[in-house]
């Protein structure tokens, strides 16, 4: 900033402090600024200064002091041509002689400031109103920071609402997805708990029909037993009767595994509900024999055991397994039992 910046500043900082009263900060200030206008040759506000150093001056009761300011403001303000500094010279120099009651002087000052004041602004008036805008810049500014400071509290109230209604609702999440997990957790348990009492009960219900299947062909293998021996014992019945029990064997021989399967085919169905449709429809090429293998290994039956109740060699079983397996479409790692028991 330039120097007369600085005066100006000065000079109106200490226009504030002769407003709040602080003379001595006024005095202070106003003086470094009319020597500031002085080394400037800044007339107009030169005078200004020294009208300010004598109303100061006054207010200390220092009258000659002020009478030489006012004289020495009035001359500048003339040479400079500034009507309204020089209606102020009037003014300030005519209440002066009035305080010490010289009241011819007091009465020549005044007559020359009312004969210029139509002209001008009245001087008096317009300190005043320099003053009262002094202190409503002042209290302006106050009101100003205090509405400031109250955005501010507001600003750092919405700040904490925010912050705890964020940290609230983060709990309740949290608190919400740890009873989900909790939930999920419990239920998943419940339904392992289901899963290996349902698996259970399959395995009972499995091993019932391998027991059932091998009642049922030990019963085969009975009736086949009597077959054989009506037949190896034929030749000692009388003629007529070796054509009855021939009949009869023959009829024992057709029907006894049909039934056989027959009623296994019907206990399987209760416990395995969609094997056989899912089975006939992703293979529908599967041989009445195939399929039967592949009931029976889906039960875990052994080739030793499948073959006891086939009555073929176990060798032969392994070889339909092979053959199974192929329409299948198993690799040779697959195990078959696996592959049939997720249908």
């Amino acid at each position: 900033a330039s120097k007369n910046d600085v005066a100006n500043s000065e000079l109106n900082l200490g226009n504030i402090y002769r407003a709040l009263k602080k003379y001595d900060s006024a005095y202070l200030m106003i003086d470094k600024a009319a020597a500031t206008y002085q080394e400037l040759k800044n007339k107009s506000s030169y005078a200004e200064a020294l009208f300010g150093l004598g109303i100061l001056n006054v207010k200390l009761k220092k009258y000659a002091t002020a009478k030489a300011n006012f004289f020495e403001g009035l001359k500048t303000a003339k040479q400079v041509s500034d009507k309204y500094d020089v209606v102020k010279g009037y003014k300030h120099l005519s209440d002066l002689y009035a305080i010490n009651k010289d009241y011819k002087n007091a009465l020549k000052y005044h007559t020359l400031y009312t004969a210029s004041k139509d002209s001008i602004m009245n001087a008096e008036s317009q300190n005043k109103i320099d003053e009262l805008q002094i202190k409503y810049g002042v209290d302006k500014k106050e009101q100003e920071i205090a509405h400031q400071k109250t955005i501010i509290k507001q600003k750092k109230k919405q700040i904490f609402y925010s912050i705890l209604i964020s940290i609230l609702l983060l709990i309740l999440a949290i608190v919400i997805i740890v009873f989900i997990i909790v939930a999920k957790r419990q239920k998943e348990k419940i339904l392992h708990k289901e899963n290996e009492n349902l698996q259970k009960e399959l395995e009972l219900k499995n091993k019932d029909l391998v027991c059932n299947v091998s009642k049922i062909f030990a019963k085969n293998q009975v009736i086949n037993h009597v077959a054989r021996s009506l037949i190896n014992s034929s030749d000692g019945f009388k003629q007529a009767n070796q054509k009855l029990i021939k009949g009869i064997v023959n009829e024992l021989k057709q029907n006894m595994d049909e039934t056989g399967w027959k009623e296994f085919d019907i206990r399987f169905a209760r416990v395995h509900e969609n094997f056989y449709s899912e089975l006939d429809k992703r293979f529908p090429d599967l041989t009445k024999t195939e399929r039967k293998l592949c009931t029976m290994l889906k039960l875990g039956m052994s080739s030793k055991e499948i073959a006891s109740i086939s009555r073929i060699r176990p060798k032969s079983v392994n070889t339909s397994r092979s053959r199974l397996r192929k329409k299948l479409g198993l690799s040779n790692d697959a195990r078959l039992f696996d592959f049939l028991k997720r249908l």
